[in-house]
């Protein structure tokens, strides 16, 4: 399921209707020149799938009460804290840094303490996923979280839908019924 704009119709109408904070305020999007601009210091690609996503908003924020999306600005931020991390880490226990963070993921999102990240080497409509659960641990790239970046946005339209979700301007994301569950197990 392939980030599309009816997917993010959907989300922007969820978003208008739970009226969190931060959404009458989000930044427009970024150009395909300052998306190059902007990851170029990583040496990295951006998947299609992530281009559109960029393109269409610029934004740093909870999306459910366990979820963050990072913006490309800050995902490169912290993306470079990754591979700085993984530096030191190798540095002093002598593995490998492109285990602890391969120099192709990019992150998209956070969970807690896990990134959610994309594998920047696989160009194509869709952008798999995957979950990052420990710093200093070795990544497991056969550990596929989600087949693309449009499936973690989908479930997150399909729990505002459903009524997992309200929003509270002083508590921020409250999970109603079942949503604790779905999240975990579905990693969003």
């Amino acid at each position: 399921m392939p980030l599309d704009q009816q997917l993010l119709d959907r989300l922007d109408a969820q978003w208008a209707r739970l009226r969190p904070q931060w959404h009458a305020t989000l930044a427009p999007g970024l150009g395909e020149e300052e998306q190059r601009e902007l990851i170029a210091p990583l040496g990295l690609t951006i998947p299609s799938e992530l281009r559109t996503w960029w393109a269409w908003r610029q934004i740093d924020a909870a999306v459910t009460d366990s979820s963050e999306i990072l913006s490309l600005p800050s995902a490169v931020r912290y993306c470079q804290m990754r591979r700085d991390v993984a530096a030191e880490v190798a540095a002093d226990t002598k593995a490998d840094p492109e285990e602890l963070w391969p120099q192709r993921f990019l992150a998209v999102a956070l969970s807690g303490s896990i990134a959610i990240a994309t594998d920047c080497s696989v160009q194509g409509p869709a952008s798999p996923l995957f979950a990052d659960l420990a710093h200093g641990i070795p990544v497991n790239p056969s550990h596929l979280a989600l087949p693309s970046f449009g499936h973690l946005i989908h479930g997150w339209v399909e729990m505002y839908e459903a009524g997992y979700y309200t929003w509270d301007d002083h508590r921020g994301w409250i999970a109603i019924g079942p949503a604790q569950s779905l999240l975990q197990a579905n990693l969003v």
